[in-house]
Formats: C-alpha cells, sequence, structure tokens
C-alpha cells in the first residue's frame, strides 16, 4: 500500500515535469480585482467525467506572500458541475517567471460549486468540452 508521503513526492516529480508556462493556453477573463486566469490546453486529462486541468492566474497585485502567478492543477467533476483544487505553485512574477515561492499539493481539496455565469463555471465548461468534444457526451 501507497503511503501519502510516496503518493505526494511522485506527484511532485511529476508537477515539476512541466513547464510553468504552457505554450497553449485559453484566456477565461478576468475576475473583480483585476486577476486574468488562464486555463493550459495541452495536457488537460479525463477519467470518466473527472477533468484535470491546469490553470494559472496572473494576479494584477502580490498575494501576502508576494506571489504574482499562481498555476494550480483543478479536477473538474463535469456531471455534477463542481470543482477542486489538487495542487497549487505560487512564482514571483508573471507568467510563470521569477522564483517560486511554495509548491504543494493540497492535503484536503474540497469540492466547490461550479454554478452557471461564474468564472469557475465557464472554466468547467470550457473543460469539459474541450476533452470530451462535444456537450452531447456531457448528458
Amino acid at each position: 500500500m501507497l503511503n501519502k508521503k510516496m503518493i505526494a513526492g511522485v506527484t511532485l516529480l511529476i508537477a515539476c515535469a512541466v513547464p510553468a508556462h504552457a505554450d497553449n493556453r485559453e484566456d477565461m477573463g478576468k475576475d473583480s480585482q483585476g486577476n486574468a486566469y488562464y486555463l493550459e490546453t495541452d495536457n488537460m486529462t479525463r477519467k470518466g467525467y473527472m477533468v484535470h486541468a491546469w490553470q494559472q492566474v496572473n494576479r494584477a497585485q502580490p498575494d501576502d506572500k508576494g506571489a504574482m502567478h499562481v498555476r494550480s492543477q483543478l479536477e473538474f467533476d463535469c456531471k455534477y458541475k463542481k470543482s477542486r483544487t489538487m495542487w497549487v505553485t505560487l512564482q514571483t512574477e508573471p507568467d510563470g517567471k521569477g522564483s517560486t515561492i511554495s509548491s504543494a499539493a493540497n492535503s484536503d481539496p474540497e469540492w466547490v460549486p461550479a454554478e452557471d455565469g461564474t468564472l469557475l463555471g465557464k472554466m468547467l465548461e470550457f473543460s469539459c468540452l474541450h476533452v470530451f468534444r462535444t456537450k452531447a457526451t456531457l448528458m
């Protein structure tokens, strides 16, 4: 049986192997604070109704840790329209440039609803349709 440290170690190796800035990313828009959201389209994966996608956020202002860029692995449940954050990397400069402040798996990812008309809802819809290719397969 694999223990949590071994799983976290393997996940860290995989995350480090993926470049901080993807060549192909889709602009998802900005939130009310002016933070710009993107989804990487090159490495989206699916298993059943679950889709994994990497999100990038270029912050308008640095957060309390000094991060201007956040890269997160999101898991979308396309059937029940919810999402959770599995991994987060913070960097000092926009577009994944600069030094890494921290990078870690979320120890207890919680599901949150991805409601229609919200930025998260838009990201879920884009990711699910991008991977499934047609809306008919979601029903």
